[in-house]
């Protein structure tokens, strides 16, 4: 079985995208506020099923729509922890859509630096925003008239 992390890289080097795999000090930083923020205490072992305050949809190719809910924001991706500790910076929304429509993991989720947001795509093609991902996540969906 290909570790998410090898998977990664060579995706990454493959078609040349900017990738920057984030310092444990920073995993963890991160992951505590994320937890802190979006953890609903529900009980679950995928950090989606325990998601306060997220709002969504199911669509198989939602996860398409993330370089425009993500707009100028530099996204981390990242995983459960059971499947892959490392998280890992892009360039941009459109980096990240190309490395995510070349891998095999069908879950997964995208912050930032600030740990301000999360989205999330599970294995029930639900895309899931909380924080500040709801508000662009709307704009996508309900664009004014």
């Amino acid at each position: 079985m290909v570790r998410i992390r090898d998977e990664i890289r060579e995706i990454a080097s493959d078609a040349g995208l900017q990738v920057r795999e984030l310092h444990p000090a920073e995993i963890v930083r991160i992951r505590g506020r994320l937890l802190e923020r979006f953890d609903s205490g529900r009980s679950g072992s995928a950090l989606w099923q325990r998601i306060e305050s997220g709002e969504g949809f199911q669509d198989r190719e939602a996860w398409r729509l993330i370089d425009q809910i993500l707009d100028t924001t530099v996204p981390i991706v990242f995983f459960d922890i059971e499947r892959e500790v490392a998280m890992f910076e892009l360039f941009d929304g459109t980096d990240l859509v190309q490395l995510l429509g070349e891998m095999r993991n069908e879950e997964f989720y995208v912050t930032d630096i600030d740990a301000e947001f999360i989205i999330c795509h599970n294995r029930y093609d639900f895309l899931i925003a909380c924080g500040s991902a709801i508000a662009w996540l709307d704009r996508i969906l309900r664009p004014p008239e």
